[in-house]
């Protein structure tokens, strides 16, 4: 077979993925960042991140709005003392749109006044009336004042699932 990888810009995307594959910075002036800023990072031309790193882009589409998933600031706009991150997916044996809690922070110096409590109680109501069918989410097996939260706040381990993932 015969490959050509050409461009009709600076660097062909071949050798992007080279340098990224290798870990070898690009040469100035080869991309761009999803700020438009310049970049000599090639993780940055395909708006991912380096493989056992937190995704820098992931929350980029989450707060431009995209449909399947949705920040909430917890307290006050300018000063919000918390976030949570729900992702959505459907589901067949749910019957219709679920939701994953994916992230929930409550800075440490507010936590234990009832704050995750009440997000915790109000959250599934909000999103019940969105049409989401259930909300799932995963919790270290040691963690047990987390586990005692979710708990109080009506969610059930699931004894005969366990959560399987694939890093793609």
């Amino acid at each position: 077979p015969f490959v050509l990888d050409m461009a009709t810009s600076v660097g062909a995307e071949g050798k992007v993925r080279v340098a990224r594959n290798s870990g070898e910075e690009l040469p100035p002036g080869w991309i761009i960042d999803a700020d438009g800023k310049p970049s000599t990072d090639p993780w940055d031309y395909y708006g991912g991140d380096p493989p056992g790193t937190k995704p820098r882009g992931a929350l980029l589409p989450l707060l431009e709005g995209i449909p399947y998933g949705a920040i909430y600031l917890i307290g006050p706009v300018r000063a919000p003392i918390g976030y949570i991150i729900v992702t959505f997916t459907w589901s067949v044996e749910f019957g219709g749109l679920d939701g994953m809690i994916d992230e929930f922070f409550i800075r440490p110096a507010v936590r234990g006044r009832g704050i995750a409590t009440e997000v915790l109680h109000a959250l599934p109501r909000t999103l019940a009336e969105a049409g989401v069918r259930a909300l799932h989410l995963e919790v270290d097996r040691d963690n047990e004042p987390a586990i005692k939260l979710y708990t109080r706040a009506r969610f059930s381990a699931r004894e005969r699932y366990i959560l399987m993932s694939r890093a793609l």
